[in-house]
């Protein structure tokens, strides 16, 4: 499954969970506030995660992360099944600021896969 496919479908699923909070079948995503989010929190997160990142060779890390016009970030941070196009395990963080690493991923594309 190419970027654009995988950015378009964890947009999807993210819709849904936003619709799951309305009432409707879909993907809970527990929101979080941070002043400052950084790369290490991003990384800890995945480490926690390993296995069930591991689990499944479908199982892809991402990062989606939108700029907002007042200045701050909303990210996405989650493990994406490429296959059954599901999204087991996910949070939303919202910042007032990223760290260099981080906005330097995030630069050209919303969407950041890790190995």
């Amino acid at each position: 499954m190419d970027p654009i496919s995988i950015a378009i479908a964890i947009k999807f699923l993210l819709a849904r969970s936003s619709a799951a909070k309305a009432g409707t079948a879909g993907v809970a995503v527990p929101t979080y506030t941070l002043v400052l989010l950084t790369f290490e929190e991003i990384t800890n997160w995945f480490a926690d995660h390993a296995a069930l990142k591991e689990s499944d060779k479908d199982n892809l890390a991402f990062t989606l992360q939108e700029k907002l016009p007042n200045g701050g970030y909303n990210t996405v941070q989650g493990i994406f099944n490429a296959r059954t196009q599901a999204i087991p395990a996910a949070r939303a963080i919202k910042s007032h600021h990223v760290d260099a690493k981080l906005a330097a991923i995030h630069a050209t594309h919303e969407l950041a896969m890790y190995s």
